[in-house]
C-alpha cells in the first residue's frame, strides 16, 4: 500500500510538472512590458489584454489604444487603420519579449513588469 501511494506521488509530480510548461504564447505575451525604445531615450510600456487589446504609452504619456493578434511567430498590432506586423520571440524564462520588423531589423526588446 505504501509503494502504491508513493508512485501515485511520483506520477502526480510528473503530471503537474509537464503542464506547468504548457503555457501558449497568448498567455505569456499578458501584462506590462516595457523598454527603451533604441537609439533614444523614450520608454516604450505595451500592456495586453485577454481580450485582444492592448496599449502602448511613450515615457508614460500619449496613450493608444489598439488590438493584436498573434499566429505562429506573428503579432499584428492594429491601431485605428494602421497596422504593424512584427516577428515576436520570447526569452529570459519569457520575461523578455523582442519585436523583429517584418524586414529583419531589430525593434524593441521589452522586460516583463
Amino acid at each position: 500500500m505504501k509503494k502504491q501511494l508513493v508512485l501515485i506521488g511520483i506520477i502526480a509530480i510528473l503530471v503537474s510538472v509537464g503542464f506547468s510548461g504548457c503555457t501558449t504564447s497568448e498567455e505569456k505575451i499578458l501584462g506590462r512590458w516595457t523598454g527603451l525604445i533604441p537609439n533614444t531615450s523614450i520608454t516604450l510600456i505595451m500592456n495586453f489584454f485577454t481580450n485582444g487589446s492592448f496599449y502602448e504609452a511613450l515615457n508614460e504619456t500619449n496613450v493608444i489604444w489598439g488590438t493584436y493578434t498573434m499566429n505562429g511567430k506573428t503579432i499584428v498590432l492594429q491601431y485605428g487603420d494602421v497596422i504593424n506586423k512584427f516577428e515576436y520571440s520570447f526569452s529570459d524564462f519569457d520575461n523578455k519579449l523582442t519585436f523583429i520588423k517584418t524586414d529583419g531589423e531589430l525593434f524593441i526588446v521589452l522586460t516583463k513588469q
